[in-house]
């Protein structure tokens, strides 16, 4: 799930930082300030799917942040792909997040996505997001629940679960934190994908399913991750690999034939930079 770091939306691949002196430091979190940056991501991946070919995204971001927790965020993600570069996404984002006590960070965010029409990305015909996430925070293993809705033609519900924990170094300037992550859901957008793909090579093609059971809930990948921040006092640089293995091969109806889904576990890289400047 592509992320960015530099105001955090809370969960999964954005890593979890809580706004408190006890845990994270960084003198931003009691703060109003402005950020921009920019990310790189080698692949495109969602739910351990991703299109036939890599689909690399250059982000520059701009962003807003209030001291309460309220943000938002603006993304154009430019994609170099081999045969013809192209802008395949603008990502329109508003969030909160709150703490309640010392242990429980909670937070709702909503993306817009307005995607390039001939994008080859595999969650392209998704048009909104809106998640919720829930971390209880510990001295060890720190629980986040998530639950999303995206919503396209039909809707799509996720459910996740991560397991992480922040490894502090150099007064906190540097964080690390390795997480595994499990979701599972239904899938209507990558439904919408394939036909995409088929309508593509064969305008005749008519069929309006071929995802068998494509709203039924089921385990959908299972993500490894160690992201890596280093913070100087107005810059934000971050590291995240993640190795991505689906799960719950699909059963495709083509015209002729019936075929199962060959899976395959994915590895991709974010990189980037932030800077970020505070409101007076």
């Amino acid at each position: 799930m592509f992320a960015l770091s530099c105001i955090a939306s809370g969960y999964g691949q954005d890593g979890l930082y809580y706004k408190g002196k006890e845990y994270d430091e960084d003198p931003f979190d009691e703060l109003t300030y402005f950020s921009s940056g920019i990310n790189y991501l080698s692949n495109n991946v969602y739910l351990g799917r991703h299109d036939s070919a890599a689909l690399p995204y250059i982000s520059p971001f701009i962003g807003y942040q209030l001291h309460n927790g309220l943000y938002g965020k603006a993304i154009v993600s430019y994609a170099p792909t081999k045969k013809a570069g192209h802008f395949d996404l603008l990502t329109l984002e508003l969030g909160y997040d709150r703490s309640f006590g010392k242990r429980i960070l909670t937070g709702v965010s909503a993306e817009r996505y307005f995607y390039y029409k001939n994008s080859p990305g595999v969650r392209a015909s998704i048009k909104t997001n809106v998640s919720l996430y829930c971390t209880y925070k510990s001295e060890k293993v720190e629980p986040t629940v998530i639950f999303a809705v995206n919503r396209a033609k039909s809707n799509d519900y996720v459910m996740g679960l991560v397991l992480g924990h922040n490894f502090r170094f150099a007064s906190s300037r540097l964080i690390a934190y390795p997480a595994v992550a499990f979701y599972a859901g239904s899938q209507h957008y990558y439904d919408d994908y394939l036909l995409a793909q088929l309508t593509k090579k064969n305008k005749a093609f008519t069929t309006r399913e071929i995802v068998s059971n494509a709203g039924q809930n089921k385990p959908l990948v299972f993500e490894f991750s160690a992201k890596v921040t280093y913070r100087t006092e107005s810059w934000l640089f971050t590291l995240l690999p993640t190795y991505a293995a689906p799960m719950s091969a699909a059963t495709i109806k083509l015209p002729n034939k019936v075929v199962t889904e060959k899976l395959s576990s994915s590895f991709f890289l974010s990189l980037e930079a932030c800077y970020r400047h505070e409101r007076k």
